[in-house]
Order: C-alpha cells, then structure tokens, then sequence
C-alpha cells in the first residue's frame, strides 16, 4: 500500500510492531518474519504457555533457531472447511508463545478442533465457585454439629433420668 511506500521514502526504515488485529493484511509485507506453519505446529504455539523452539518440527526449528527475540507471523494453509489464519507469535532465544489475547487463542484453538483453555476470567470465577462451595460445606458440617448438640442437649433435658415405680432414678442409656 502507498503508506508503507510513502513511509520508506520518507524515514528510511520505518519501525513498527506486529499485531494480531489487520495481520492478515500485511502478511505480504512481512517477508522473513512470515513462516507456513503445520496444523501440529500451530496447535503447539497456542498453548498455554508456549513451547521451546526445538519441539517444533524440524525445517520451522531450523528457520527460527537463529532469530533475535522478536514477534513473528505463522501462517496456517486452509484444509477442507478451516480457512487459512495467521498468528502473531512472540519467539525468544529458546521458546515461541502466542501473541494474542486468551480469547483469540481460543477461537484459533476451537477453529483447529482442540478443546478452548481456561481464561484468567474463568479461572478466577472457578476459584470463587470453589471457595463459596467450601464456605457452604463447612456451614453444613457446622449445623449438622449444631444441630447434634441441640438433640442431645434436648435429651438430657426431656429424661436424662428418669423415675421408675419405685421412685429411683435411673439414666437413660438411649
């Protein structure tokens, strides 16, 4: 597009930073921070926490052993009724994650036919279930107590001794 021209002609090189949003636009652009990437590959790199370059295959291992730690593109190929997408992948020395948001990565997990991970909002909601599930569990436990103690205090009260014919007092055993 004219802007990247006008851009170069005016600074020289023109710095920027990859986004996820509008990538698909300037993935031409891009050249050898563009890198066709397997089903396998991308599944990996969607992750949740990423993985160490060397468990990728072995060609993309290869072209990204050597990167600077920079943000990078991976390019899926369309197949059958999944289109093509690319994802902004931030590579380090030793490792490469996903640079999208969890919700993002979801969608681009559930477009791939793996399961959606749990975002920090879930999470966090999961842990309140939690801890109000435990809150009810032990107010539970403490009125069951309570309310043993209320019988058996009942019962001592009602007859814990109780008078026979002859007028001796005996304790009840029940």
């Amino acid at each position: 597009p004219p802007m990247y021209v006008s851009l170069t002609k005016i600074c020289g090189k023109c710095p920027y930073r990859l986004l996820q949003s509008g990538i698909h636009y300037s993935s031409r652009y891009l050249g050898s921070k563009l890198f066709s990437v397997s089903r396998d590959d991308m599944a990996k790199v969607l992750s949740a926490g990423g993985v160490p370059k060397a468990t990728l295959e072995a060609d993309l291992a290869e072209k990204l052993k050597d990167l600077p730690t920079m943000i990078v593109v991976f390019h899926l190929a369309a197949e059958g009724l999944r289109p093509e997408f690319w994802v902004c992948v931030y590579a380090t020395e030793n490792n490469v994650k996903s640079y999208v948001t969890e919700d993002e990565k979801n969608h681009f997990r559930l477009m791939l036919g793996l399961e959606p991970l749990l975002t920090e909002r879930e999470k966090k909601k999961l842990d309140a279930m939690e801890k109000y599930r435990e809150k009810k569990r032990i107010e539970a436990e403490m009125g069951k107590d309570g309310e043993e103690m209320k019988e058996s205090e009942e019962a001592k009260e009602d007859g814990a001794a109780e008078t026979t014919e002859e007028g001796d007092h005996t304790e009840r055993t029940d």
